[in-house]
């Protein structure tokens, strides 16, 4: 390749060494700029000067490859550093031996910085000999490093002995410093020293080292942060300007400031790379989606996807730990980055650890080193990867390198933008779940905090348990189980039946038929309980199950039914619990409340009857949920609670009902209740179902079957839900549509409206939920979703001149492929993802969700159907925009 090659000497510097480097490093040279730099007193050395350029003409004819026209030789009286000449060049700077070197090292820090690279030619440096290539020294911190430098040695791979002195590097991590090394240098003789120097000595470290080595060329990094700006630093000036050989400085970022950083990765089974990339500039991280990137090996480039994501294709792999670094390209910009794969099926048992644990726990982790590969894992995209790996560098005790995964980059959740830190240490989880669930070999997590939350198939550390660690102990888990179960935790149980009830009336009235049927034992469990004419009529029939000498039990969220929340007493539960009925409320709010106390409430609706039948519903207890559409009467004067809500249960029949029961036991146990004994149901049908628990913090359970689901699809979608989507959802369904599936979107009004959209009085404050719903909704259906907002043809007992009616939908219902179909408590936000304990009935059978589906075709026949591209007001979408990017910071 034609190079631009610009050598910067002075009077005092003997030219021969200076320019037998630059023939070395750039044989192909199409250019060469001589410049001398000249000082007043330098004025008697100037006809020297002239006698020297002179005698450099005859040295000229024997760079071997640029034509003659091409070869230019000048002088100048002073170099400016803005010059488009030494923009992109590669500069080689002599000695400068009558100027300090303080201020000659920052002269090539100046000219580094826009230089393509940059090479340093010392006082004892001697003209490079012709004949076979001498050993090389590469001087290195991150093995991720390893391919740009390595590139910009002279001559090809392998041709010369390869010496890769790992800065900083402890024993530990020899194998696979070596690995990398023989990686980048195939075929060819490879040597590794570890200098465990510190940054004022490490220049005289790598200089000494490559004395011994008898290296010919010191090939290093120049990096703006990092340990190894040492080399290249003020603390290397003296070594610098007196080297016995060249120095060849290759920028990791380009010319332009600018430089991509790629997260690490696992391939698993020869699938793409699934990487992190961030393009980093002067004012901190540049825009990225939709750039192209390539690496060395693939025919075709990548496109960089939403929050930096990109699919790369698998490197090629060597070494038996399966290392091997490789370098990203950012095509149309001077930028490069590295990522380090790693091959599952070779490696070790992984341990993922939270990027953030206090380095006071480092020593303590470092008991798991020799028999564990050690990824750390960013959660929060606002820590920025190469800042992160610095401080890794130099904070772990046994050296770097560290490998830092993206937990994003598996859980597509956007940096956790919409999620809490406090459920940090449950995305960590999640994320050796989902690595597990494809065959990876996660041994366990360690988390930066003290809470700890439930794993099945690996451990889980925290700082204090860490410290307890006895080396040998941990035991990798068996191999992978169904996905399902894996993701969930949740058994198929077969031989059942099951109903959709989506008719609050025809709900209310199954509701107290169980109740006067129930012949030995009742368990409701709300999370609402309102004091309404509907739910008297409920706990009467309660109350009368409980007289005829029937056990009945009744469970309420403390907080949001307001029975034993700071002294709250529900007058509907006060009067069950004086009729006979064991009435306890979930988790009592006393003393000052926290985020965790009034965010980790129990969401579940759940009906029991004689460990028989159960119900898995959305709905509470109240008339918006159960008194049905033509048995209210409607005007325009009518408030927002009087339109009855579009819901849905699910009434369940066969030996699910005892996992349905054992949901309800435990939480009761945990309010205070006594044990019973649970009975098992006979087969009532032929069904396959799961019941799909998701006990809060603790785990993650129902996101991850609804995540699943719409991971699955391939050919049809249809969510019923009116919450903000959470963004991790948000992103599954863009792929989904992206991927060819038909995905249909079925929504209410958090504030019902009538008409051509006018509200119905009260409930201003609503709005802001319909605005925050429609804007996480919006990017799905740009993407290509159908929209349907539910709407209601006049009914009886409605006044004429409503027109129609647009209800809120407080169903939670999900329906893939005509296969699966989830339905229960659980809705698509952060809330129910995360803080509450929620639960989804799964059923598996393609007649069931084809009943399903046609349950819902009257209400998507008579939708309206939302239309993205509709000019609905630019002030609109941005305030849209503006909430969907805020949300749930806004109101938690």
């Amino acid at each position: 390749m034609s190079e631009r090659v610009i050598i910067v000497v002075e009077p005092a510097d003997e030219l021969l060494p200076v320019l037998s480097a630059a023939q070395r490093i750039a044989p192909e040279a199409g250019s060469l700029h001589l410049v001398a730099l000249l000082q007043g007193s330098d004025e008697p050395h100037r006809d020297n000067l002239a006698r020297a350029l002179e005698a450099l003409e005859a040295e000229l004819a024997g760079w071997p490859s640029a034509p003659a026209a091409a070869r230019t030789v000048a002088t100048s009286l002073e170099l400016s550093f803005e010059s488009p000449q030494v923009e992109g060049a590669l500069v080689v700077a002599g000695p400068w031996r009558s100027r300090p070197a303080h201020e000659r090292v920052l002269a090539l820090l100046e000219l580094s910085s826009h230089a393509r690279m940059l090479v340093s030619v010392g006082a004892r440096t001697p003209p490079l000999a012709s004949g076979p290539a001498q050993p090389l020294c590469v001087a290195f911190t991150d093995p991720a490093m390893l391919p740009a430098l390595v590139a910009a040695a002279p001559g090809q791979p392998g041709a010369a002995r390869l010496i890769g002195l790992a800065v900083g590097a402890g024993e530990l991590h020899r194998d696979e410093l070596e690995q990398a090394l023989r990686a980048v240098w195939p075929g060819g003789d490879v040597e590794l020293e570890l200098l465990r120097s510190s940054a004022l000595d490490a220049a005289a470290a790598v200089e000494a080292a490559a004395a011994r080595w008898g290296a010919e060329l010191i090939i290093v990094p120049r990096e703006r942060r990092g340990v190894l700006t040492a080399l290249t630093s003020l603390l290397a000036a003296e070594t610098l300007q007196s080297a016995g050989r060249p120095w060849l400085v290759v920028p990791m970022e380009s010319p332009r400031g600018r430089r991509l950083v790629a997260s690490d990765s696992i391939v698993i089974d020869g699938s793409p790379a699934w990487v992190t990339l961030e393009l980093v500039g002067a004012l901190g991280r540049l825009p990225i989606e939709g750039a192209r990137v390539r690496l060395p090996h693939a025919s075709q480039p990548a496109v960089v996807g939403r929050g930096g994501v990109a699919a790369l294709p698998a490197a090629p792999v060597s070494g038996e730990r399966g290392l091997r670094p490789f370098v990203v390209t950012l095509e149309g910009e001077e930028a490069v980055g590295g990522a380090v794969a790693n091959v599952v099926g070779e490696a070790r048992p992984l341990v993922l650890v939270d990027a953030d644990l206090p380095p006071d726990s480092h020593s303590d982790l470092e008991r798991l080193v020799p028999d564990f590969e050690l990824l750390f894992v960013r959660l929060r995209a606002d820590a920025a990867l190469h800042e992160l790996r610095d401080r890794l560098r130099s904070t772990l005790p046994w050296g770097g390198p560290a490998l830092v995964l993206d937990a994003s980059t598996w859980l597509c959740d956007d940096g956790a933008a919409d999620v809490p830190r406090a459920v940090d240490p449950l995305r960590l989880v999640r994320l050796g779940v989902h690595l597990r669930q494809q065959g990876v070999r996660v041994a366990a997590v360690v988390l930066s905090n003290n809470e700890a939350p439930a794993a099945r198939d690996f451990q889980v550390f925290t700082p204090a348990t860490l410290a307890r660690y006895l080396a040998g102990t941990l035991v990798e888990a068996a191999g992978p189980r169904e996905t399902v179960e894996i993701l969930t935790g949740a058994r198929p149980v077969t031989g059942n039946a099951v109903t959709l009830e989506l008719d609050n009336a025809e709900a209310r009235a199954a509701l107290l038929h169980a109740a006067a049927g129930a012949r030995e034992r009742l368990h409701l469990q709300s999370y609402i309980f309102e004091d309404d004419d509907v739910v008297r009529s409920v706990c009467d029939a309660l109350a009368a199950a409980a007289a005829r000498g029937v056990v009945v039990r009744v469970l309420a969220d403390a907080l949001y039914s307001l029975h034993g929340a700071y002294g709250a007493t529900n007058p509907a539960l006060a009067r069950l619990a004086a009729s006979g009925v064991e009435v306890r409320a979930w988790q009592p709010l006393r003393g000052p409340p926290s985020i965790r106390n009034l965010k980790a409430r129990n969401h579940r609706k759940l009906l029991i009857v004689d460990g028989e039948r159960a119900w898995v519903s959305g709905r509470n207890l109240g008339a918006v949920y159960y008194r049905g559409l033509d048995e209210v009467r409607l005007t325009r004067e009518s408030l927002f609670a009087d339109v009855p809500w579009v819901d849905c249960s699910a009434r369940v029949d066969g030996p699910v009902v005892a996992e349905i029961e054992r949901a309800f036991l435990t939480d009761w146990v945990r309010a205070g209740g006594a044990p019973y004994d649970i009975r098992e149901p006979a087969p009532a049908g032929t069904l396959e179902c799961r019941l799909v628990r998701h006990e809060g913090l603790a785990d993650a359970n129902t996101l991850e079957l609804q995540r699943l689901l719409i991971d699955r699809a391939q050919r049809r979608l249809v969510l019923v839900s009116t919450f903000p989507l959470l963004l991790e959802l948000q992103r599954a369904l863009i792929a989904a549509v992206e991927r060819g599936v038909r995905v249909q979107l079925l929504f209410g009004n958090v504030r019902p409206r009538w008409g051509d959209g006018t509200p119905f009085g009260g409930g201003a404050y609503r709005e802001l939920g319909d605005e925050l719903v429609r804007a996480r909704l919006e990017p799905v259906l740009r993407a290509g979703a159908e929209g349907y907002e539910v709407s209601l043809a006049p009914r009886r007992g409605w006044s004429s001149d409503l027109g129609r009616v647009f209800p809120h939908v407080h169903a939670k219902l999900l329906v893939r492929d005509e296969a699966e179909v989830a339905v229960g408590s659980a809705n698509v936000d952060v809330t129910s993802a995360y803080w509450e304990s929620e639960a989804l009935l799964l059923v598996s059978d393609e007649g069931f969700a084809r009943q399903t589906l046609s349950l819902l075709e009257p209400l998507l026949a008579g939708a309206r159907r939302v239309d993205s591209s509709a000019p609905e007001g630019s002030l609109l979408r941005v305030r849209r925009e503006w909430l969907g990017r805020l949300w749930p910071n806004l109101i938690g």
